[in-house]
């Protein structure tokens, strides 16, 4: 999914008359019963009276469906870097590792669903792996079908109304076969990727090829074919977005840990408020620096996924090589190869 935050519950839309300032909207509701071993929720929004901007659509383990209500959707950046900027009306979205980039000019409305890897064959008659980073208009896989739902959904005059149509939508794409859904993944596969969820992402593949009965190098490739990520890219895909809705919460990280391939390791936490803090530094005023002996690789991997390029790689005069770097929050990062002096025995 695009990691939009959304609020429980079904709300009224905001009749147009009474909006008289900055309008934010985000309902949610589940889908009907038989739909949610498919479909995880419906996410709508609508927001106006925004200064232009952008947000990052963050890798998540599900496949993203949006209906667009009024001005279509505009991708600056796509997952995959070699997919070109477009505007949608409707978009489906596949499995990613980086995130995409959103733009708007301070409005923007639509319904954000959720799909599960797994049902991807049940709702849009093809796996999930054939969609991996891509982001299409969604009447490419949904056909005709999907063209008329988003004109209803427009036409719709709010959100509960909007949320049944889905479900009536859905619920008949679900009854194509005369014997059900149709075909679904392998039963290996689905065990593979419920020992994943139930495991928070820390099940290695080791312990799922041996639970499911095969070799890792057969299950890394067939669960790659059905999903578009390999078991070990969705543990962290599965990590990564439990962390994120995590923050969206009141829940406070205590202590966290980013060990570094290369040895050593950075201790984060959340920030707190109390005055005794012994250690007040806020999103933004970090600087640290890094050794790495893979700068050109790292300074690729930074921007690909949206850091700041504050200093382009360069050889100094101290015989090292690397850059520098803004992350999202404000944070300066150096990478470079320099190991400091040698130590004296």
């Amino acid at each position: 999914m695009r990691g939009r935050a959304v609020r429980s519950g079904v709300s009224r839309e905001t009749p147009p008359r009474a909006r008289t300032g900055p309008v934010d909207e985000q309902p949610c509701a589940c889908p009907a019963p038989p739909l949610r071993p498919y479909v995880s929720e419906y996410a709508g929004y609508r927001q106006a009276g925004l200064p232009p901007g952008s947000h990052r659509g963050l890798p998540s383990p599900r496949l993203t469906l949006i209906f667009t209500l009024d001005d279509p959707l505009t991708l600056a950046g796509h997952p995959d870097p070699g997919q070109a900027p477009g505007t949608y009306d409707t978009l489906i979205g596949g499995l990613h590792t980086r995130p995409a980039l959103i733009a708007h000019q301070g409005r923007q409305s639509g319904i954000q669903v959720g799909l599960h890897p797994l049902g991807a064959r049940a709702l849009l008659g093809l796996p999930a792996g054939e969609l991996a980073s891509l982001d299409l208009p969604a009447d490419t896989v949904l056909g005709r079908q999907g063209a008329d739902l988003a004109e209803r959904l427009r036409m719709a005059h709010d959100w509960p109304e909007r949320f049944a149509l889905l479900d009536a939508a859905l619920l008949r794409r679900l009854s194509w076969e005369p014997g059900g859904p149709g075909p679904g993944p392998s039963p290996e596969v689905v065990r593979a990727w419920q020992l994943l969820a139930r495991s928070r992402g820390a099940a290695p593949v080791a312990t799922l090829a041996e639970d499911v009965g095969w070799s890792a190098r057969h299950l890394t490739a067939r669960f790659r074919q059905e999903t578009g990520l390999t078991p070990k890219t969705a543990a962290r895909v599965i990590r990564f977005d439990r962390a994120r809705r995590l923050l969206g919460t009141e829940a406070r990280v205590a202590h966290a840990q980013l060990a570094w391939p290369e040895g050593g390791g950075i201790m984060l936490g959340s920030v707190r408020e109390a005055e005794d803090d012994r250690w007040p530094l806020r999103p933004g005023t970090f600087g640290g620096y890094v050794v790495t002996d893979r700068p050109d690789e790292l300074c690729a991997r930074a921007r690909a996924a949206g850091a700041e390029i504050i200093e382009e790689l360069n050889d100094t005069d101290y015989g090292s090589r690397g850059f520098g770097a803004r992350d999202p929050e404000g944070n300066l990062w150096s990478f470079g190869t320099y190991r400091g002096e040698p130590r004296k025995v």
